[in-house]
């Protein structure tokens, strides 16, 4: 076998991010207009939102009420300060994001990375999706993301009382991945991992956080892109993974309906088309871009103790269903470490990818 496929942290593309925190700001109009004012015009982030909001539990709901009636009435300095340029746009403009990416178009960083993918995304107009391969018996069909270990270096839900000391110095662990595939496919999972107290460590010999079904997308291109997106959450007793999950959703209809070519969109249905690296990397720092102001958002709304320690990207690019990883020569890629340190608290982690031939569903 040869020793093809890589794995590394997500290199970050400054204008495909700055696009994703637009379209999480529009994502907050869009929650204004129809919690406000009942907007839900067809094709548009309105509806996306309103597909998101009826998803949510009756709790969830009105909290979400709540703060759109407070948007609404903040005055246009505050206004600008959560919605950007946004804020200059018509009640009559449509929130797509041909038009409310239009400010950001000024921008050099934004434009390289449109002139980047254009000719990828110009290319899957002349290719259909090949049909899904499912034999086992050649090569691998899975890649996993596992977790060794992790470590409670220092607890984020400690409290210091005087003259005693500190107390509590547990940590209630929660790992939310968030996963995107060869064909763009978003989503989302969770995991908790339990109480780990400071200074204390769990290992695992087969911890799977997320997998991917490498048969997708056929033969026809080379290589295939996936990413992980891993979030390390104190406690998610008030949500956080619930409303990640279900923004992963708004997320993958926002991808495949105006991001990629609606020429690789049959009656609203993927067609599993491998896409190109370059707007696999593309689409990794868009999604990344929403997500990140998703999550800062969902701290100042909620009001529970839940922290996120923070997040990291990991993609890993698969050459063909027979190699190995360049950084091994194994189909257990080299492990690397990931330190979360965010609201006073410090987690270190260790993972790998591992690629196999398994009759286990994709996670």
């Amino acid at each position: 076998m040869t020793d093809l496929n890589t794995t590394e942290d997500l290199a970050i593309d400054s204008g495909a991010y700055q696009l994703g925190q637009n379209a999480f700001r529009s994502f907050a109009l869009a929650g204004e207009r129809y919690l406000v004012a009942g907007m839900k015009r067809t094709n548009t982030d309105e509806e996306r939102f309103a597909n998101f909001f009826g998803d949510l539990d009756t709790g969830q709901q009105d909290l979400l009420r709540s703060y759109f009636k407070r948007q609404a009435q903040l005055d246009l300095a505050q206004r600008a300060k959560v919605l950007g340029e946004l804020v200059d746009l018509k009640i009559s403009d449509r929130l797509t994001t041909s038009i409310t990416s239009a400010p950001l178009m000024k921008s050099p960083s934004v434009m390289a990375s449109i002139r980047g993918i254009s000719p990828a995304l110009r290319s899957l107009h002349l290719r259909r999706a090949s049909p899904t391969v499912t034999a086992l018996s050649s090569g691998n069909n899975r890649l996993i993301l596992r977790l060794e270990r992790i470590k409670v270096e220092e607890s984020q839900d400690d409290y210091y009382i005087w003259p005693f000391g500190t107390y509590n110095k547990t940590d209630e662990v929660t790992l939310g991945v968030l996963t995107i595939d060869e064909s763009g496919w978003v989503k989302q999972h969770s995991h908790n991992l339990g109480s780990i107290s400071e200074g204390n460590q769990k290992t695992f010999s087969d911890k799977r956080l997320c997998s991917f079904d490498l048969r997708e997308g056929g033969e026809a291109t080379w290589p295939k892109v996936y990413s992980a997106t891993v979030y390390a959450i104190e406690r998610d007793d008030g949500g956080y993974n619930d409303f990640l999950q279900k923004a992963a959703r708004y997320a993958k209809e926002k991808v495949t309906e105006e991001l990629i070519s609606r020429g690789i969109i049959a009656a609203g249905a993927w067609l599993g088309i491998t896409i190109p690296p370059i707007v696999a990397s593309f689409i990794a720092n868009y999604v990344k871009g929403f997500f990140d102001s998703l999550i800062d958002w969902l701290a100042s709304l909620f009001t529970n103790e839940d922290d996120v320690l923070g997040q990291h990207v990991r993609t890993a690019s698969i050459h063909s269903y027979t190699g190995n990883w360049v950084s091994s020569g194994s189909r257990q890629s080299a492990s690397w470490n990931w330190v979360y340190a965010g609201e006073g608290g410090r987690w270190s982690t260790r993972m790998h990818w591992l690629l196999e031939n398994s009759t286990q569903p994709e996670s």
